[in-house]
């Protein structure tokens, strides 16, 4: 059987996925929801998705070749947006960072000095003669 690999719903009956914020450029951005593409895939006459069978109105599921991309209005999954996203858990949800703009970065460590050790390749005649 079919599942959604984000919602781990049976893609078959025609259930909306969950609706997964998107993370970009520190915004957050929503996914577009089957019959908000520019291209009528079949929704605006009632049909479900062709692709996932989501009925009009719901969220496509993943792996889905109809949902767009809602930064630049290409196939989601092969724009290249997906590619690098990292999942991140908020409050029980599942969101997705796709230019790593909402993942805090570890603040640098500072490099402890120490004192350079003197070696032979330093002063080989410094300390022997």
């Amino acid at each position: 059987m079919p599942y959604c690999q984000d919602c781990n719903k049976d893609m078959r009956t025609g259930s909306s996925c969950v609706p997964l914020k998107l993370h970009y450029k520190n915004k957050t951005i929503s996914r577009i929801r089957y019959g908000q593409e520019k291209s009528d895939w079949g929704a605006k006459s009632g049909m479900n998705c062709g692709d996932c069978n989501v009925k009009p109105g719901g969220y496509h599921h993943y792996g889905c070749d109809v949902q767009r991309c809602p930064i630049d209005g290409r196939q989601l999954m092969s724009c290249g947006h997906l590619v690098n996203a990292t999942e991140i858990k908020r409050n029980g949800n599942l969101e997705l960072d796709l230019d790593g703009s909402t993942i805090k970065k570890p603040r640098s460590v500072t490099k402890r000095k120490t004192k350079k050790k003197k070696s032979l390749l330093d002063d080989p005649f410094g300390d022997l003669f």
